[in-house]
């Protein structure tokens, strides 16, 4: 085969620290419109990003040539400087850590209105009974007193 293909598809989440709800949503579209082009810039495709004061969920397609935590680091620290030069917020950070997991091609579009969806989601459920559940449907094995 003279050719390479990927499908490498991502459904990240992360939280602010202490999960304080820092992401005011007067500038949220702010903050999602420097990920997606944080991640352009780096040659992957922001398709899906929203979130709530205290989170933020991205459906990410990378190239086999980035290293997830690479990504993630950059783009968190970048996105955290960014607020607090540009939006003025000194107290705003991210917690460490983060949740990613593959996504495959035929649950793209279920991912996609889960994210957009995230406003109407948390009327029903906290962002710790939201992390538990994904890393529960995950299979990942996790030690309660570390989760959040």
């Amino acid at each position: 085969m003279g050719s390479t293909y990927t499908s490498l598809w991502y459904h990240m989440v992360w939280s602010t620290k202490e999960r304080r709800n820092f992401i005011d949503p007067q500038w949220e579209p702010r903050l999602h419109a420097w990920l997606g082009g944080a991640i352009r810039h780096i040659g992957g495709v922001a398709d899906t990003i929203n979130g709530m004061g205290n989170h933020v969920h991205i459906l990410v397609s990378l190239r086999p040539v980035h290293a997830l935590a690479k990504v993630l680091c950059d783009i968190k620290g970048g996105s955290s400087e960014w607020v607090h030069k540009e939006i003025q917020a000194p107290m705003f950070g991210w917690q460490d850590g983060y949740f990613s997991v593959t996504v495959s091609p035929t649950q793209l579009e279920p991912v996609r209105r889960y994210i957009r969806n995230q406003k109407r989601h948390h009327t029903r459920m906290t962002w710790e009974e939201e992390l538990k559940s994904m890393v529960e449907k995950a299979g990942i094995k996790y030690d309660p007193k570390y989760l959040l």
